[in-house]
């Protein structure tokens, strides 16, 4: 590894291993997190003077998105490589995995061979001389349950901590399998499944993947009406009641997806080819005032937005104030607004704010599905 900036705060690292699969202006990162504003806001601004954080803030610095650089990443992975360093060493082969690091819900683990790769479960007490005793069918005291961070699993090379190709794609039977299953290890970023927010055990500690039946699948999981599927590599069904995030990273199984559920429904979606102009319903920026101005009366939010309506309505939205013209800009993008409801509404330029002024607009004013 090359001679990098270390990471040494812990309100920088977390917020790091966030934008890892995110990003957001400091009162977003504040709330996710729950670091109080003042911290986040310092330690965004001490990562962006290491160039391991980019804000981006064409439109103002007031609630400017931030991202991880390169810089970031590969200074975060050489972090990790420190911790694989201290902690683990070749002859522990004979456990499943050491934890590197267990911070409230959050997990780094290595392993030497057959990392998970979906949902998994750990044993609560690793300690324990016999793991596979500890059992109980709520599944709660003798096993906790964790979901691997999508994309996260990275194979190196145990002696030049370089990353390589996983074993498994390799071919099986291969000399250069079997020395990778002896000579690499994979580090794997999970987060823990609630209701469990602290798996309290210090890094380095080694366990073994605890026997589980379906009984001890979070209840969460287990308690629904309808089958969804089964827990990757395994028979464990998995049935579900209520909403469900789904993370998809095949365009395939995206709009095969949309398809399914877009009948008679209006569709919000990033989509694959892009309109020349995204037409976006005006009313919905009422919403947008309401989340912006949380303190301002029902009376005066609707005369703030009539009267931005009517400049819209009737000249153009050059001619509301150049601040103004920004904050709509940061959050719906260049659009054209319109007194109608697209049925397929394009967000691939919307904040998270925007976004959310869309749906509480549709969840308002309609009755229709929304997808």
């Amino acid at each position: 590894m090359s001679k990098s900036i270390r990471i040494r705060s812990r309100y920088q690292r977390r917020i790091l291993n966030w934008l890892l699969d995110n990003s957001g202006s400091v009162s977003e990162i504040s709330m996710t997190l729950n670091i109080r504003t003042p911290h986040a806001s310092l330690a965004l601004s001490e990562l962006r003077k290491k160039n391991l954080v980019h804000r981006d803030d064409l439109h103002g610095i007031r609630g400017a998105v931030h991202n991880i650089t390169e810089f970031g990443r590969k200074v975060l992975e050489e972090d990790r490589l420190r911790l694989y360093k201290r902690y683990v060493a070749k002859t522990e082969q004979e456990y499943d995995g050491i934890v590197l690091q267990s911070k409230d819900h959050e997990l780094l683990l290595c392993y030497h061979k057959n990392p998970p790769n979906s949902l998994f479960p750990l044993p609560i007490d690793p300690f324990s001389e016999n793991i596979d005793s500890i059992n109980d069918s709520s599944g709660t005291d003798g096993v906790i349950w964790a979901s691997v961070v999508p994309e996260s699993i990275k194979w190196y090379s145990a002696e030049s901590l370089e990353q390589i190709t996983p074993p498994n794609e390799l071919g099986m039977g291969t000399l250069d399998a079997w020395l990778q299953t002896t000579d690499s290890f994979a580090l794997v970023r999970a987060v823990l499944f609630k209701p469990t927010n602290q798996w309290n055990v210090p890094p380095g500690t080694k366990f073994n993947t605890p026997k589980y039946n379906q009984s001890e699948v979070p209840e969460i999981l287990s308690s629904g009406d309808h089958n969804i599927g089964k827990i990757v590599g395994t028979d464990l069904v998995v049935s579900w009641n209520t909403r469900l995030h789904a993370h998809l990273t095949s365009e395939i199984d995206i709009n095969l997806l949309i398809n399914s559920f877009s009948n008679n429904a209006y569709v919000l979606r990033k989509n694959p080819i892009k309109p020349d102009v995204t037409t976006l319903p005006i009313d919905s920026l009422y919403e947008w005032l309401k989340l912006r101005h949380k303190r301002l009366s029902e009376e005066k939010l609707r005369a703030k937005f009539e009267q931005i309506k009517s400049v819209i309505d009737n000249e153009s939205i050059n001619s509301l104030s150049v601040p103004l013209q920004k904050e709509i800009s940061r959050d719906f993008g260049y659009c054209e607004w319109i007194n109608e409801t697209p049925e397929n509404i394009d967000i691939s330029n919307l904040s998270i704010d925007g976004v959310k002024s869309i749906i509480m607009y549709l969840r308002m004013t309609y009755s229709t599905e929304y997808v």
